[in-house]
């Protein structure tokens, strides 16, 4: 299954972003400096648990207002924040498509069962 992850660029500010990754996901703050200093992965998300994406596209925003750059991939290939944004978006209008289908076949449901109790 494919995840999401990302990596902040070395830029000399990694004491900046230690705080504010400390505030959004777990980890030690000796195991945040070790990701940030050896360039790895901060976050890493499965891509079918969307609240874990939305976090970290929380995550990757409040680190960009504090100057970090930021490479997100999915998988191994690098990608654009805004490609995290259409899967996080595309969820959820599935989702309303989904209950939009299934206030409909409740709805019928309904009316057929009014139906047929008139009968009786």
């Amino acid at each position: 299954m494919s995840e999401i992850k990302f990596k902040v660029l070395k830029d000399g500010n990694t004491m900046k972003y230690i705080p504010v990754i400390k505030k959004m996901r777990n980890g030690s703050l000796s195991e945040i400096r070790e990701r940030l200093n050896n360039n790895g992965y901060v976050d890493t998300c499965p891509i079918e648990n969307i609240d874990g994406l939305r976090q970290m596209n929380d995550l990757i925003e409040e680190l960009r207002k504090k100057g970090a750059q930021i490479n997100l991939y999915e998988n191994d290939r690098m990608v654009e924040q805004e490609f995290l944004k259409n899967i996080i978006e595309s969820h959820f209008d599935t989702e309303r498509v989904l209950q939009e289908i299934d206030d409909k076949v409740i709805e019928q449901d309904w009316s057929e069962n009014d139906e047929d109790h008139r009968h009786f």
